[in-house]
């Protein structure tokens, strides 16, 4: 059963009882009702609702209201109250104007009657069902204490059962995963729901150490080891006893400090550049790479008992192309963390073709891209309520421009502006027909104009 909470206002009895009784057999039962403005109002101010499905014109509108703006009206008493809520207006009487005056009051919807329930409304309502419940979820995952592992897709929570599983033994872990897939995250989360929480935890990327420096780091010096070591150092693995070393870009390691990483995860010890005493060490390692190891080891240039310490425990992280689904959820949660950071809470969702646009892209750097571009778009929204398209970088919405249609091109011949308009109206209007197989309210809805309207224009310029 869907949760989703639903207020139908619609003054036609009979077709209020048709949507509410189409809307429970499709599972949404937690559907209200109301037939005249005042009551739509008092439902409004006394509950939070996920959608409401309003009738443009109604009985008993809120005072100094005309009866044919009742919609309007409470779209924009509901805007104010829960920015959350998205509102479809139906309506018999549409005017353009109301159409755009709908939208600019971020109408998820503007509908002309008759409605097609299975075709029209009902993917508007599992689209906007769905779209609440990333929201909210995004915002339960935000507002955790706790490290999250965003996202529904059946690989990612295989990678959240995995992290349960081992979180809290002491053996190796080998993340595996494209770059930005997100593997310092998930050896952090491992390092929270561990025993050794409350201990150290401490990364270093190996390639970006000379082996020199990556031994330094890791294992200290004595002094006097090399020139400028004018005191003794303790690497990591002191610094970090009793806690989790995680090492991204492992197959990066030298072949020296393989061996010298192998000693310490079977024996738990090792010794100082430059020095000849032996230091016990308890430390859980964490490894991670985007390289496939083991052709590494086929190739010579991995140790093959090490990564077959490593390889215990491998946990591997698709990239987002193959969890698209997970799209919304995690750009509702980026939206959450960064509107917050850069001071822009007046943002509260995505707007028309953003998620489309999202989701065609090819995402070579992973979540840490989409993250990214999600913080770019908080910026610059500005004072926008919405994020557009228009607020993404430009390669994900600048397409190549097209050839000029030679059609167009003799409307611009056409030196009468009325005899161009007119020339303009009819190429539009056949475009928009042919778009929908020639179905006049369909292509009245797109275009924002009343059918009969269409129907008149269709016989005037003999479509």
């Amino acid at each position: 059963m869907d949760d989703t909470r639903i207020l139908i206002a619609e003054d036609d009895f009979d077709l209020l009882k048709r949507y509410k009784r189409f809307l429970n057999n499709k599972g949404f039962k937690a559907v209200d009702t109301a037939s005249d403005g005042e009551e739509a109002l008092r439902k409004i101010e006394a509950n939070i609702y996920d959608i409401v499905l309003a009738d443009q014109k109604m009985p008993n509108p809120p005072k100094g209201i005309p009866i044919e703006e009742c919609g309007i009206e409470l779209l924009r008493r509901i805007k104010n109250r829960s920015p959350d809520t998205e509102v479809i207006i139906i309506t018999a009487y549409g005017t353009t104007k109301m159409a755009f005056e709908a939208r600019g009051l971020y109408a998820r919807a503007y509908l002309t009657k008759p409605v097609d329930r299975e075709k029209q409304l009902m993917p508007l309502i599992m689209e906007i069902s769905q779209r609440q419940r990333e929201k909210r979820e995004a915002r339960r995952l935000y507002e955790s204490s706790e490290y999250q592992i965003v996202g529904e897709n059946r690989a990612i929570q295989n990678v959240i059962r995995d992290i349960e599983k081992v979180a809290k033994t002491n053996i190796p872990v080998l993340l595996t995963g494209e770059i930005g897939t997100g593997k310092t995250h998930i050896a952090e989360t491992i390092h929270l729901k561990s025993n050794r929480r409350t201990k150290k935890f401490a990364e270093r990327n190996c390639a970006a150490y000379t082996d020199e420096l990556l031994d330094n780091e890791l294992f200290g010096h004595e002094k006097g080891a090399f020139s400028g070591a004018t005191a003794l150092k303790k690497g990591l693995f002191e610094h970090a006893d009793g806690g989790i070393i995680f090492l991204d870009e492992i197959g990066e390691a030298s072949e020296r400090m393989q061996s010298k990483l192998l000693r310490v995860i079977e024996k738990g010890e090792f010794e100082r550049v430059g020095g000849n005493v032996t230091i016990k060490t308890d430390v859980r390692l964490i490894a991670a790479t985007y390289k496939d190891l083991q052709e590494e080891v086929k190739c010579g240039r991995f140790s093959e008992p090490l990564y077959s310490r490593l390889n215990a425990i491998n946990i591997h992280i698709p990239p987002l192309r193959e969890r698209k689904e997970d799209i919304p959820l995690l750009a509702y949660y980026f939206l959450e963390k960064y509107k917050k950071e850069e001071g822009r809470k007046n943002i509260r969702d995505f707007g028309p073709g953003v998620f489309e646009l999202l989701e065609q892209h090819k995402w070579p750097h992973n979540v840490r891209q989409l993250r990214d571009v999600i913080r770019r778009a908080v910026i610059f929204c500005d004072s926008a309520e919405i994020i557009l398209p228009m607020h993404l970088p430009p390669d994900f919405r600048v397409n190549p421009e097209p050839d000029p249609d030679p059609e167009i091109l003799d409307i611009l011949n056409i030196q009468n502006f009325k005899e161009a308009m007119k020339a303009f109206e009819k190429l539009f209007l056949y475009v928009k027909l042919q778009e929908n197989n020639g179905n006049v309210v369909r292509t009245s809805e797109d275009i924002g104009l009343h059918r009969s309207k269409v129907h008149k224009k269709k016989k005037e310029h003999q479509l």
